[in-house]
C-alpha cells in the first residue's frame, strides 16, 4: 500500500508534490503545536510547574492554620509560618490555646536549630519504663536546659535526638536534607516524575487566571514511589543513611486529598487545602507568598545539643537510644 501511494505521488506534477508535501508537514507541525499546547495547559502540567516554582523559589514565604476535623465542628488547633530559600528554611508552629506546643526550627547546611516551649514533655513521652525513675530525677534540670531554648544540633547529633522521639535517623536526615536544600526537593521531585501518583482533576469553577485543582492518590504508583525512593539519588547521597522499607504506605494516606488554587498565567500556588486522610483527621490550609523576601537568620542565644548531652543527660539518653555518647 505505501509503495502504490509513493508511485503516485511521483505521477503528479511537480507542483502538485510539492503542494502535497507541504500539506503533511503543516498538519504534522500543527498536531505537534497542538499537543504541545495541550500538554502545556493541561492540569497535570500547571500543577506539575507551580510545584516545582513553589520548590525552587528563592523567596517563597507561607502561612496557615491546621484545622481538626473529626468532630462536627471543625477547630482550629495550630497556626502555621515559614519560609523557604536555596539552602536554608524556617518553620513555627504555634498552638491556639495556651497550653499547647509552640516550636520553631532553622536549618542551615549541616545543622539544625530547635527550639520548642515544652521539649521536656517530649522527651518524657519516648521514656521506657524502666527509666522513668532516672529521667524525673534530672526533670527539674532538662526543664531548665531545653524547654523554649534554642537547641544547636549538630549533624553528628541527628540520628541520637531522631531516635528519642522514636523516629529513625534517616528519617531526621531526609527530612532537614529537603527542607533545607533546592537541589535535595528536586530530587525529590524528579523521583515524583517518575511515579506521578496523583491523580489531578481541574474544577470547572476556576477563570481563565485562576484554576482549582484536585489532588488524590493513586495507591498502586504511591507505593511504586514509596519502593523507588531508596535508591533515588536524594536518599542514597544521605551520609550514614540506611533507608529501610518505608512505613507510609497508600493505606496510610487513605482519603488525603490537595485543593491548589493557581495563577495558571505564572504558574504560582495561590492556596494549598489539604485533607489529610482518615485516619488523623486533619485540614491544612496554606497561603504561600512569592512576592515577599526576607532573610532566615540564625538564632543568637543557642545551647549546643552535645553539652546538653554531656552535662544534663549523661547516660541516659545512651541507654535509652542505644547510642554511645562520645
Amino acid at each position: 500500500m505505501a509503495k502504490d501511494i509513493m508511485i503516485r505521488i511521483r505521477r503528479l506534477p511537480k507542483r502538485y508534490s510539492i503542494t502535497f508535501v507541504a500539506g503533511t508537514l503543516i498538519v504534522v507541525i500543527g498536531a505537534a503545536i497542538a499537543m504541545y499546547v495541550y500538554y502545556q495547559t493541561s492540569p497535570q502540567k500547571i500543577v506539575y510547574d507551580a510545584v516545582q516554582n513553589a520548590l525552587t523559589s528563592s523567596t517563597l514565604m507561607f502561612e496557615g492554620t491546621v484545622m481538626r476535623t473529626a468532630s462536627d465542628n471543625s477547630d482550629a488547633v495550630a497556626a502555621v509560618d515559614g519560609q523557604l530559600s536555596q539552602t536554608k528554611s524556617r518553620l513555627a508552629i504555634a498552638g491556639t490555646s495556651t497550653d499547647q506546643l509552640k516550636g520553631e526550627m532553622i536549618t542551615d547546611r549541616d545543622d539544625t536549630f530547635l527550639k520548642i516551649n515544652r521539649a521536656s514533655e517530649l522527651v518524657a513521652s519516648a521514656v521506657p519504663s524502666h527509666q522513668t525513675d532516672l529521667y524525673a530525677s534530672i526533670l527539674p534540670q532538662i526543664k531548665q536546659t531545653i524547654d523554649g531554648k534554642w537547641i544547636w544540633i549538630e549533624q553528628s547529633d541527628v540520628a541520637l535526638v531522631g531516635s528519642i522521639v522514636k523516629l529513625s535517623g534517616c528519617s531526621v536526615d531526609i527530612v532537614q536534607s529537603i527542607t533545607k536544600s533546592t537541589a535535595s526537593r528536586t530530587a525529590l521531585l524528579n523521583v515524583y516524575k517518575n511515579h506521578p501518583f496523583f491523580v489531578v482533576s481541574e474544577d470547572g469553577a476556576g477563570t481563565e487566571q485562576i484554576g482549582n485543582y484536585t489532588l488524590k492518590i493513586n495507591n498502586v504508583i504511591f507505593d511504586e514511589f514509596m519502593a523507588s525512593f531508596p535508591s533515588s539519588s536524594l536518599a542514597t547521597k544521605l551520609s550514614g543513611c540506611q533507608y529501610q522499607s518505608p512505613a507510609i504506605t497508600s493505606e496510610t494516606l487513605r482519603g488525603f486529598t490537595i485543593h491548589l488554587t493557581i495563577d495558571k498565567k505564572n504558574r504560582q500556588i495561590v492556596e494549598v487545602d489539604a485533607h489529610t486522610g482518615q485516619t488523623s483527621q486533619l485540614r491544612v490550609f496554606i497561603k504561600p507568598d512569592f512576592s515577599t523576601s526576607s532573610v532566615i537568620n540564625n538564632p543568637q542565644d543557642i545551647t549546643r545539643f552535645s553539652d546538653i548531652k554531656q552535662q544534663v543527660f549523661k547516660g541516659f539518653l545512651s541507654n535509652s537510644s542505644g547510642v554511645t555518647n562520645d
